[in-house]
């Protein structure tokens, strides 16, 4: 179904842009009955992966779901979409680092993924 194609292109997309092993799976609204913007959804997914959430990294570009996966103890790393350009401002309060590109990560956010911090 349309979840499961979805999922498909998520993971096609990581590996196209070489960045596949930096996750651990995918966990989808789908299979778990619970939206994006619960925090639910985001201690599951730590908890199905047996990671404290705060070691656990979102990249996001809504604000409402920056908000759910920071409320469940995520670090988050507000991605730049021009969906939201206007709420520019609230996502940058929500979240920990911004990214304006995959290929150049902030400083803060490249320790935290790459040294265990």
């Amino acid at each position: 179904g349309c979840g499961a194609q979805s999922v498909l292109y998520e993971i096609r997309h990581a590996e196209r842009h070489g960045i596949a092993d930096w996750f651990r799976g995918v966990v989808t609204t789908q299979e778990t009955g619970l939206e994006k913007r619960d925090p639910a959804l985001y201690r599951l997914a730590a908890a199905q992966w047996g990671v404290p959430p705060e070691d656990c990294v979102l990249f996001e570009d809504s604000p409402g779901y920056c908000a759910a996966a920071g409320e469940a103890g995520f670090y988050v790393a507000g991605v730049r979409d021009p969906l939201y350009a206007g709420r520019e401002e609230e996502l940058r309060r929500l979240c920990g680092s911004w990214v304006d590109s995959l290929e150049q990560l902030p400083p803060e956010l490249e320790a935290r993924l790459f040294s265990g911090t």
